[in-house]
């Protein structure tokens, strides 16, 4: 019997993340999709609220502290450590199959929950295995924000002012959002028609390394200048891509800042992109994660 047999009943599987009824967010979407995809038509993916009385899994996204009650498999999940509350989380009496990064894992693994082999990595990373990239290249640059870059009352108005200006045809603003009718097949197009990636977005990067174009991290710092700049491996730069990035072995972390209150240098994105990118390996962390999957564990 295998794991996914445990979790599920009746061929369901519940599976808990972070969604909404419209305009989801294609991050937490991924969820959904790259489980779905490898459990196969034999499973029916019910989505699971995060204090469910029930045995769940969880997957991609910035959640695992939010979770109690219940059983919890997780795979692959991060969290924001400073939320982390040992006492709650352990009322989910949690199996650690996989975890997004070094930093998470060290939470769990202090707090005692790391119990047997755990695999580093996030699963967004898989998502080249299903979804094909785009035919073409339309774009020099695909600027994918954060939603917390995006006003609370309108998924249309930018918080960053400089969104407002102008930009070359060359130029692709990739909205985080899944507008009703648009699919993940629809937005993971859209990221691959692009030459280079600058993300606010932790899962527009991780998009971009699963299919290998090179990419940023934007940040706003406004002690710094707009432009290129680097962070060692142990400096903080932003939890949830320092989690991320700690899987692999990367002496300094690059980003380029930008304040929201300028406009997007665009040469010299490319530039700082063309320069600072180094492509991952993460065919090994991926194979690693598949084979976790409680699909795959018996």
């Amino acid at each position: 019997m295998s794991i996914l047999e445990e979790i599920a009943t009746e061929g369901r599987l519940p599976l808990a993340w972070a969604t909404a009824e419209v305009n989801k967010n294609f991050g937490d979407e991924l969820s959904y999709y790259i489980n779905n995809e490898i459990v196969g038509s034999g499973y029916v993916i019910q989505h699971s609220n995060f204090n469910d009385d029930m045995p769940r899994l969880v997957s991609v996204g910035t959640i695992l502290h939010e979770f109690v009650n219940g059983e919890l498999w997780v795979w692959g999940t991060g969290m924001d450590r400073e939320l982390f509350d040992r006492e709650k989380f352990g009322t989910t009496n949690p199996e650690v199959l996989a975890i997004r990064g070094q930093l998470s894992f060290e939470v769990l693994e202090r707090a005692g929950f790391i119990r047997d082999e755990c695999m580093l990595g996030d699963p967004g990373l898989l998502i080249s295995r299903f979804v094909p990239p785009a035919a073409e290249k339309k774009y020099e640059l695909g600027i994918i924000p954060h939603l917390s870059n995006y006003t609370d009352d309108s998924v249309d108005e930018y918080v960053f002012d400089c969104f407002r200006y102008s930009y070359p045809s060359s130029v692709r603003i990739v909205h985080p959002r899944l507008y009703p009718e648009e699919t993940i097949e629809d937005k993971i197009t859209e990221i691959t028609a692009c030459e280079r990636i600058l993300s606010s977005s932790v899962h527009g990067i991780i998009v971009a390394d699963a299919f290998h174009i090179p990419n940023l991290f934007m940040h706003e710092d406004y002690s710094i200048p707009d432009g290129l700049h680097y962070k060692s491996r142990y400096e903080v730069l932003e939890h949830r891509i320092d989690d991320y990035y700690s899987v692999f072995d990367m002496e300094a972390k690059p980003y380029y800042n930008q304040r929201r209150s300028e406009k997007f240098d665009i040469d010299g994105i490319m530039e700082a992109v063309d320069s600072a990118y180094s492509d991952k390996n993460i065919d090994i962390i991926a194979d690693d994660l598949l084979k976790c999957h409680p699909a795959n564990i018996y």
